[in-house]
């Protein structure tokens, strides 16, 4: 009987140490999951929290936009945009570049119709200024080609080129009647007509002149004699 006792003692507290031990690892095991769970969560928490407060980069400011000098006209070309000023002082084509060299500028050549066409609305206006001698065109910023010495050498498109190191292509040439003529006069020291000269009417669409045959439209091109003295205009780049 006492053998019985001890042995069911023995069961019950034999028993007892194996559930205790069993729930304490279950817990630890539950225990430890969920501490790594939350402390994944957790992290990945402070992880989204560190990422939403990151403040995000800034966006570069675009550069300032460039701008012409007070009384230039500004013309956004493909290259970059041009600054023209035209300028009512009659002066002869080397003289015209001195001076437009002095302002940090070159005679300037003709993009595209419209600069052709509001550089000869600036002649226009200062044809009109009390004093000013009407008639008056103005240099450009081309030379004729030295493989084109006559009217026959090359095609219109052809003979001349810019010189101002900006302008491109042949979109702003518009010619007079008859021209290019490379028309050659006695006794003229620069020989062949090698520049360019912008016709601005003085009034309506047409510039007058007896060999225009009215056919010398407001801003159109004539080839003339670099030593002729007439207005010019300037062209740099803005700033």
């Amino acid at each position: 009987m006492r053998f019985l006792l001890l042995f069911l003692l023995w069961i019950t507290v034999v028993f007892g140490i194996f559930v205790e031990d069993d729930e304490g690892y279950g817990g630890r095991g539950k225990g430890s999951k969920y501490y790594d769970s939350s402390s994944s969560e957790s992290h990945e928490a402070h992880g989204h929290h560190h990422h939403g407060s990151r403040p995000r980069p800034s966006r570069p400011r675009p550069p300032p936009r460039k701008r012409c000098d007070e009384g230039w006209m500004a013309f956004d070309r493909p290259q970059g945009m041009w600054c023209v000023k035209v300028f009512g002082v009659a002066v002869r084509a080397d003289t015209a570049e001195a001076l437009c060299v002095a302002q940090g500028a070159k005679l300037t050549g003709v993009q595209n119709a419209k600069e052709r066409l509001m550089i000869a609305d600036a002649g226009r206006i200062l044809q009109q200024q009390p004093g000013a001698s009407p008639g008056q065109t103005i240099w450009l910023g081309a030379r004729r080609k030295p493989q084109c010495p006559y009217r026959n050498s090359c095609g219109p498109m052809d003979a001349f080129s810019w010189t101002d190191g900006h302008t491109t292509g042949v979109e702003g040439y518009q010619w007079s009647y008859n021209n290019p003529d490379a028309v050659r006069l006695p006794g003229r020291q620069d020989g062949v007509a090698s520049c360019i000269a912008l016709l601005p009417a003085l009034h309506g669409t047409q510039y007058i002149a007896n060999w225009c045959h009215n056919n010398c439209p407001h801003g159109s091109f004539d080839d003339r004699h670099c030593d002729s003295t007439m207005f010019y205009a300037c062209g740099k780049q803005a700033i």
